[in-house]
C-alpha cells in the first residue's frame, strides 16, 4: 500500500515518454520514499 502513490506517478510519467524522469522517481520512491517519509508526500503530490 505505501508504494500504490509512487506507482500512480510512475504510471503517468511514462504516458510522457520520460524514460530517464520515470528512473529516477522510481529510485526515489523505491528507497527514499522508505527512509524519507516527507519524499513521498512530494512525489504523491
Amino acid at each position: 500500500m505505501q508504494q500504490a502513490k509512487p506507482l500512480f506517478w510512475f504510471s503517468h510519467k511514462e504516458e510522457k515518454s520520460d524514460t530517464s524522469f520515470d528512473v529516477s522517481l522510481f529510485y526515489l520512491g523505491g528507497q527514499c520514499a522508505k527512509q524519507v517519509p516527507e519524499l513521498r508526500y512530494r512525489v504523491s503530490a
